[in-house]
Formats: C-alpha cells, sequence, structure tokens
C-alpha cells in the first residue's frame, strides 16, 4: 500500500520571501537492522530500581540523491546499571526509508553536511521514532520489559541532542 504525504511547508526562497511548498514524501521502506533483548533474570526483576534504566539513542542520516531517498537510521537502546555493571537489555537499530519527491530541490548539501527544511526533518524523525517505540513494544510482549514504554518525546529535542554529541 503507497500511501503519499504531503507537508506543507514555509520556505525561505531565493527572493527572501516566504512562500507556501509542497513536499510529498511517502515512507517506502523499515527495515531492522538489529534487534537484542535479554530478558531480565530475578536479581533484576525482584528488586527493579527504574533509576537504573538508561535510555540511549542515536540518529543518523543518508541521502540517496538520485532515488529521491532520505534515510533516518535510529538506535535505541535501554541499558540497567546493577551492581557497577551495564546490562543491555534492549537494542534495535532501525532504519527508514523515505522517498522525496524532488529531493534535489529541497536539500542542500556541502562537504558530506546537509540541510534539509527543519519541519521535515523533525516529521521524518518522528516516524521513525514513533515506528521504532511501536516495534519495540511488540517484540516485548509476554516480557518483564513491555510495562516500560519508549516515552512520548519531541523529534525536535532528539535531533538537537544528537547533533550535539556530534560535534
Amino acid at each position: 500500500m503507497n500511501i503519499l504525504l504531503t507537508l506543507i511547508l514555509k520556505m525561505q526562497m531565493n527572493t527572501k520571501q516566504l512562500e507556501n511548498t509542497i513536499i510529498s514524501y511517502k515512507l517506502n521502506n523499515i527495515s531492522i537492522r538489529r534487534f537484542s533483548l535479554i530478558e531480565p533474570a530475578l536479581d533484576i526483576t525482584s528488586d527493579f530500581n527504574l533509576k537504573n534504566l538508561n535510555l540511549a539513542f542515536n540518529l543518523s542520516y543518508a541521502i540517496l540523491k538520485e532515488q529521491n531517498i532520505f534515510q533516518t537510521q535510529l538506535t535505541v537502546v535501554n541499558n540497567y546499571m546493577l551492581n557497577n555493571r551495564i546490562i543491555k537489555l534492549i537494542e534495535l537499530a532501525l532504519v527508514c526509508d523515505f522517498e522525496i519527491k524532488n529531493l534535489s530541490s529541497f536539500i542542500q548539501m556541502a562537504n558530506e553536511k546537509f540541510i534539509l527544511p527543519d519541519d521535515l526533518l523533525t516529521t521524518l524523525v518522528g516516524i521513525t521514532y514513533s515506528t521504532a517505540r511501536g516495534i519495540i513494544f511488540s517484540k516485548t510482549q509476554g516480557s518483564f520489559l513491555n510495562q516500560f514504554i519508549l516515552p512520548v518525546i519531541d523529534s525536535k529535542a532528539l535531533i538537537q541532542s544528537t547533533m550535539n554529541k556530534n560535534m
């Protein structure tokens, strides 16, 4: 099923005027590159301390300009600290491919860096993160870890925190 989504953005044009621009895109592919789940043993579940649970993200991007594909790559790791040891309970590495009509007209590239309209990037990262939330919830059914649903977050904050780590 191909659902074409349209996002109307205000973009700064060469004339320095704000004009409405229509950006059409669709989620083309979802790929789980890695998923691991370590079901916690009784030593963790019997005295589980939420303060010892640590959630980490890594977000990166790839562009296949000739194919009009923009990829978001998200890794989510849920670690638990027990007796000064870090135990990786969940890891998900996810790639979402978005086909963006006329991608080259919306993206500016220079030296392996790119500029994409903020609202578009925020939307694509939000879709990717929501997809990760659903996958983790689904794959932890029947597990002790299923009760720890990934929180709803601001996509802009996720983008910003990842940019700060990579600078």
